[in-house]
């Protein structure tokens, strides 16, 4: 089974055992009150909305959106401890429109190619793939609605709380080994790693945010080929180990998960919302939303599009993310 069809199959049964695990007095208690029903489109259903595909990261933005714009209630719940997420209980038995889940690059080919309506991607298109989309003679129309972070996460008992971003790339290129370098005990540093391939997302942001062409080392030990929970996991027992994770999914990970880590500073800086937003934190990555510049304006493709860009700052705050103010 390839990866991609993995994620969907374990999100899909992680949100059907939370749903098992969820009693009448969970559902009472939420009340959905997450959805205000101001983003409702008309004449909006899950039968006429866009096809749409995009990156893991995007993958509760994509649903917050689907439950606003098409009035289906839900919320945040942490029934899903067993996988280490929090989830979206939006129902009941609710169906969502169809996603694919192809990936950042994946899901901006399959746009070129026609073959879904609109994306959520973590990064611009890159210059092969706007060579691409030149090449089949298609204009793509790609704006930033939202922000996040690239973050590196530790054992809570590390005494180190802030690297520069050159000692960051002195850890990931191997030039640095022992946290006594960065001003911490004297141990080996653990450097850890996730699949290009199952998280390529993340790889490609620590590539082109911190690594500024430098090659990071690789290490079969040290590597997450798995769910990405996994990692966090490992920390918590690890006073050796770093890992870097972008800010949404770390946030999203429930409370028994994150308790024993921490996020480091990078260069001093906290990666605070207020930072993000203003620039000072080094490592911030962009959210975009995609669709084809002849997208018919009267479409229902244009219209979810035209919302989450001109109108969907509370659909952003609900996903998790931070707005880009216009």
């Amino acid at each position: 089974m390839k990866t991609k069809d993995f994620l969907k199959l374990f999100f899909s049964i992680a949100l059907f055992m939370g749903l098992m695990g969820c009693t009448e007095n969970d559902v009472e208690e939420n009340q959905f009150n997450d959805c205000s029903g101001e983003e409702v489109i008309d004449d909006l259903t899950v039968a006429n909305f866009p096809v749409m595909d995009g990156s893991d990261w995007t993958e509760f933005l994509w649903r917050v959106l689907a439950c606003e714009t098409l009035d289906i209630n839900y919320f945040w719940s942490d029934v899903l401890s067993s996988s280490s997420w929090r989830g979206i209980y939006h129902g009941p038995y609710t169906d969502l429109p169809a996603r694919l889940y192809s990936g950042t690059h994946g899901s901006i080919v399959n746009l070129i190619d026609k073959e879904v309506d609109c994306i959520l991607t973590v990064r611009s298109l890159s210059d092969e793939e706007k060579a691409y989309a030149r090449q089949q003679g298609v204009s793509l129309l790609e704006t930033p609605v939202a922000l996040d972070a690239l973050v590196f996460v530790v054992n809570a008992e590390n005494p180190v709380n802030s690297l520069s971003s050159s000692q960051i790339q002195g850890i990931y290129t191997g030039a640095i080994q022992n946290w006594t370098e960065v001003g911490g005990d004297n141990q080996e540093i653990a450097p850890y790693y996730i699949s290009k391939t199952a998280y390529s997302d993340a790889y490609e942001a620590m590539d082109a945010l911190v690594m500024d062409g430098q090659t990071m080392i690789d290490s079969t030990e040290m590597a997450f080929n798995e769910l990405y929970p996994n990692s966090h996991w490992a920390i918590r027992a690890d006073a050796k180990g770093i890992k870097f994770s972008s800010l949404y999914e770390y946030n999203l990970l429930i409370d028994s998960v994150k308790e024993g880590t921490k996020i480091l500073q990078v260069n001093g800086i906290e990666p605070t919302r207020e930072n993000i937003e203003n620039g000072t934190y080094p490592y911030v990555t962009e959210v975009y939303a995609v669709i084809r510049a002849d997208e018919d304006p009267a479409s229902t493709t244009y219209q979810v599009y035209d919302k989450l860009v001109h109108s969907g700052t509370s659909i952003i705050e609900a996903s998790r993310f931070i707005p880009i103010d216009e």
